[in-house]
């Protein structure tokens, strides 16, 4: 199906059906069934789930609940192969993940897999439910020799041609690719993030970490898991995917989260206002309430909430940035960062990246 300009008109059922039906546990099948009633604009659920990475889960249930007028619809025909197409290619993307954590192992080098490499088949109960389009790896920055030359035996190259430089503040991954019939991109990370923007501990992070059930590979405390996944969200919020939410939701329902630790590690890394507003767009997005309350996490200062505030209602969860706005990208990051040092920081080395 051809994308469409859609016009303006109230689609809060759409969008109420698409945030019932991105999650696995706790399905409300009754709400969903209700909401099944009305006229929907399928063409929209369908555009808006695909663009937010949420289409696979949607065709999932609707599947299972077999609704009436939906089954052999064109509509449940392109869920079905965009479903299929995801299969496909996160099974792809996970036998070239397991074939580089054996061989690094196979090396002496520890490795952590990060998000949908991971959760892909840890959360949910089809790795097609999770759509990915790259994996990301996490190394010590000691080992990044011996992780290059691993990818360059198994057929990647480095798409950056710059050297490593795992000293520049705003440098913390490399982007990898493998040209076969199907192009394989692995994101390699010896940082969590900018060191100018927060402090994370990743040695901290590395003794945590504890063996996978999948692999040689290693995987972040459950409790690092969780704010790896805050902070990966609202640092891309702008720019987001119902699935990193899904994956939060998922982690929450799944997993004992330690919340006074989650928090303190949030406050002393300097990313309480990812985990704070993280939190808010979960709890406003399904509904619900978590055990804490955002303001034992995050003490923001009028103009900073402001600013936040608007960036919240601008570009909801329905609503990506679609262009590449230069100055509304840096504002948002700017006022991202909890303190002024780490401010100063990343606006001296912004203008510098910038001005070349």
């Amino acid at each position: 199906m051809k994308p469409e300009t859609f016009k303006k008109r109230d689609r809060s059922n759409e969008k109420k059906l698409i945030a019932l039906l991105n999650r696995v546990s706790h399905l409300d099948s009754d709400a969903v069934k209700s909401l099944l009633t009305y006229d929907l604009d399928w063409d929209y659920i369908y555009h808006k789930s695909s663009l937010l990475g949420a289409a696979p889960l949607l065709y999932y249930h609707l599947k299972k609940m077999r609704t009436p007028g939906l089954e052999g619809s064109p509509f449940m025909d392109s869920f079905r192969e965009g479903y299929h197409l995801t299969l496909a290619n996160n099974l792809y993307l996970t036998h070239e993940f397991d074939t580089i954590a054996e061989k690094l192992s196979a090396a002496g080098i520890p490795c952590i897999g990060l998000k949908g490499i991971t959760l892909a088949r840890s959360l949910y109960p089809s790795p097609a439910l999770r759509p990915m389009f790259d994996m990301d790896i996490l190394t010590k920055p000691e080992d990044l020799k011996g992780v290059h030359e691993t990818l360059c035996e198994s057929g990647y190259h480095a798409s950056d041609k710059k050297p490593l430089n795992k000293d520049k503040n705003y440098q913390y991954h490399m982007h990898y690719m493998k040209e076969t019939a199907v192009p394989v991109i692995l994101e390699l990370h010896w940082s969590l993030g900018e060191k100018n923007r927060y402090g994370l501990d990743e040695s901290q992070i590395w003794k945590r970490a504890e063996r996978s059930l999948f692999g040689p590979q290693l995987e972040m405390s459950d409790d690092d898991t969780f704010l790896y996944l805050c902070l990966h969200f609202f640092k891309h919020f702008l720019f987001k995917r119902l699935s990193w939410l899904c994956d939060i939701y998922e982690w929450t329902a799944r997993k004992e989260i330690h919340w006074d630790l989650v928090i303190e590690r949030a406050q002393s890394q300097s990313i309480a206002t990812f985990l704070a507003y993280t939190l808010i767009i979960f709890e406003n997005f399904y509904g619900t309430k978590l055990p804490l309350r955002t303001d034992d996490i995050l003490k923001v200062s009028p103009i900073r909430k402001t600013v936040l505030d608007w960036y919240i209602c601008k570009y909801d969860m329905f609503h990506p940035m679609e262009t590449n706005n230069w100055f509304l990208k840096r504002l948002f990051a700017f006022t991202s960062i909890d303190r002024f040092p780490d401010k100063l920081k990343f606006t001296v080395d912004a203008l510098k990246r910038d001005m070349g």
